[in-house]
């Protein structure tokens, strides 16, 4: 069994506080995302680790926005573990 550890910040992140990035940019934090577009309700939010990009929707397959709702380290972003 593959076993990954995420280290959870403290507070999240309001709706409007954050930038809104693209499918297909970098991801700047890794962290727990909203993707939003129109035609797909309820989307699932993501966990994606920073440098990668943003994907397209999983349900359909469209370009999508994204805003990140909490940032949450992987263990390998962490000093202590280096």
């Amino acid at each position: 069994m593959n076993w990954e550890i995420y280290q959870v910040t403290q507070h999240r992140i309001g709706e409007g506080q954050a930038p809104a990035f693209r499918s297909g940019e970098a991801v700047p934090l890794s962290g727990l995302w909203r993707p939003r577009h129109d035609g797909c309700t309820n989307p699932a939010e993501l966990w994606i680790h920073k440098n990668e990009l943003f994907p397209l929707c999983e349900q359909c397959g469209a370009a999508a926005t994204f805003t990140l709702l909490a940032a949450v380290q992987h263990i390998s972003e962490d000093p202590d573990f280096q």
